[in-house]
């Protein structure tokens, strides 16, 4: 019963040192304006042809692709940025 109990508890020791040590460092708090997506610039990737196509854009540090609609019906070249 005791040896059971101590393995118990050394196993949640390791559990939270692992944690504390190697995840949560990692961690941070998240700021709502990184997630906005008005004003950021984009790069057109796949040509807005019939109103459809997608964007290459990076926000928050990270590389991110859209699908993305024109407001016009003129088709938008590849490699613009808006």
């Amino acid at each position: 019963m005791v040896a059971s109990s101590l393995a118990g508890l050394v196993g949640g020791a390791m559990i939270f040192y692992f944690m504390a040590k190697v995840l949560l460092p990692g961690e941070r708090i998240m700021d709502p304006a990184d997630y906005q997506l008005e004003g950021t610039v984009a790069q057109v990737t796949v040509p807005l042809r019939g109103q459809a196509g997608e964007i290459l854009y990076t926000k928050a540090g990270t590389r991110r692709s859209e699908g993305a609609r024109t407001w016009t019906a003129t088709p938008s070249n590849t490699g613009r940025k808006w």
